[in-house]
């Protein structure tokens, strides 16, 4: 069987059987954690830490070893996989990325891409100060943000066309330019 594990997050996908040979497309995910996004399943196996898939766009299957970091892979949702089962349980286990992108210095915020209709934006350290313009354009999920108290400064369209953002929260002073 193909056993789904939340690793870090939340949620649940049931066990699948599946065959030896017979050949299986990998689900959406379920699993979530806030402040993150769902990166792909890192995939272990009881006997020999093994597990045989094929890499994106190719049709031949090899061995992908997860500790073997210059082959290690993560699976992800319509990845096809194969003889996984053969030598006992394989476990595919969710990571995660980190939903912010900072500037080198970590005092700008440059982009959120995660899926939380709630976002609390974290203080970075209390090294954060700037929103930056798109960081939070066109997202179609967030209905809360809470602003920490360390940012001074929301450039112009930085929180651009959220429709169903309902409610902004500034733990500090509102920043002039907002």
């Amino acid at each position: 069987p193909i056993d789904f594990d939340c690793g870090v997050g939340e949620g649940e996908l049931s066990s699948v059987e599946v065959d030896y040979h017979e050949e299986y497309v990998l689900p959406e995910s379920v699993f979530v954690k806030e402040g993150y996004i769902f990166d792909g399943y890192l995939a272990s196996r009881d006997f020999d830490g093994k597990v045989y898939g094929y890499r994106p766009n190719s049709e031949t299957a090899e061995w992908l070893d997860p500790d073997d970091m210059e082959r290690a892979h993560l699976f992800l949702p319509k990845d096809r996989v194969k003889s996984m089962t053969e030598d006992g349980r394989v476990k595919l286990t969710a990571q995660y990325k980190f939903a912010y992108t900072f500037d080198g210095d970590g005092t700008t915020l440059k982009e959120y891409v995660g899926i939380d209709e709630k976002v609390v934006i974290p203080a970075h350290g209390g090294e954060l100060k700037t929103i930056a313009q798109g960081a939070f354009k066109n997202n179609e999920i967030m209905t809360e943000l809470y602003i920490p108290d360390c940012v001074s400064e929301i450039q112009k369209k930085a929180i651009d066309n959220c429709p169903n953002l309902k409610s902004i929260y500034f733990e500090g002073p509102l920043p002039d330019d907002f």
